[in-house]
């Protein structure tokens, strides 16, 4: 009996010990709105090269004026091995758990790629009539590309505290339509203007619909309860079919891509309430 009055007093000063570090733990109650609307800005980098087309003629010995020029200022056509993506977007974000987000929206995208001559012009093979051939002198030619985009991110943030800085990490997928492409050609003198129309007919739009996917990183600055900036790095993989006579050629291309938003909370009744354990 005594043995078991003796488990029965530890039993119970256990139990006691447990209340009071218990009671020791501090409590932070989380109150935060579910929704808010996001305005961000983007720039990606993609690493692929631009496509050159079979129309173009550099550095060729056998092609002079009638006038003898032995400095010969048809230069060299650089092919670049990658190109830069904007973008601005409009993206909702719903908040459905401690550390998850969902956000989807629709962004417009815009990008530009350029080919251009090393010295005074490249040439351009506008017809071909049996042994003759007709060439105007470019000193380059632009495509410049429009796309609306709809991306769907998940976002897992690392740390269940409302902190000023909250770190978080984030993967999306993006579907983009190209609603617009514009080609322009800079002759090397105005009297090949009248080639304009030969020269871009030749140039193709790029595929009109491609997607990305991309996982990354971010840094949320400021509470949940007011408006707060974001800051993201990821990296963006993008795809879509071949089109052969475009600039932009297409395929499969990866990047490094920066963005920035601001969120503001909005229908704030609409709350998220939960305890988090501060030790």
């Amino acid at each position: 009996m005594k043995i078991l009055k003796n488990i029965i007093i530890l039993l119970v000063n256990l139990f006691f010990i447990i209340e009071i570090q218990a009671d020791e733990v501090d409590t932070i109650k989380i109150n935060i709105p579910r929704f808010r609307i996001g305005i961000e800005f983007a720039s990606n980098l993609f690493i692929q090269e631009i496509n050159k087309p079979d129309r173009i003629r550099e550095n060729r010995s056998y092609y002079y004026e009638s006038n003898y020029d032995r400095n010969f200022y048809c230069g060299f056509v650089a092919q670049p091995d990658h190109y830069f993506c904007s973008s601005f977007g409009i993206k909702p974000e719903f908040a459905f758990g401690k550390s998850f987000a969902l956000t989807t929206g629709i962004r417009y995208i815009f990008n530009k790629i350029k080919l251009s001559s090393d010295k005074d012009y490249f040439l351009w093979k506008v017809n071909e009539d049996g042994n003759k051939t007709n060439y105007v002198k470019i000193q380059n030619i632009q495509q410049q590309n429009y796309y609306i985009g709809i991306p769907l991110e998940f976002i897992l943030y690392t740390n269940r505290k409302d902190l000023p800085v909250r770190h978080y990490f984030l993967g999306g997928v993006a579907f983009n339509i190209l609603v617009a492409s514009k080609n322009t050609v800079n002759f090397q003198n105005k009297n090949m203007q009248k080639y304009t129309t030969d020269v871009l007919n030749n140039i193709a739009k790029p595929n009109i619909i491609h997607g990305n996917i991309y996982i990354g990183c971010g840094f949320k600055c400021g509470k949940s309860k007011y408006p707060f900036g974001n800051v993201e790095f990821f990296i963006p993989i993008s795809y879509s079919q071949i089109q052969e006579n475009s600039l932009l050629k297409g395929g499969c291309s990866a990047g490094f891509g920066f963005q920035t938003s601001l969120k503001i909370p909005i229908l704030k009744k609409y709350k998220l309430n939960y305890i988090v354990i501060d030790d």
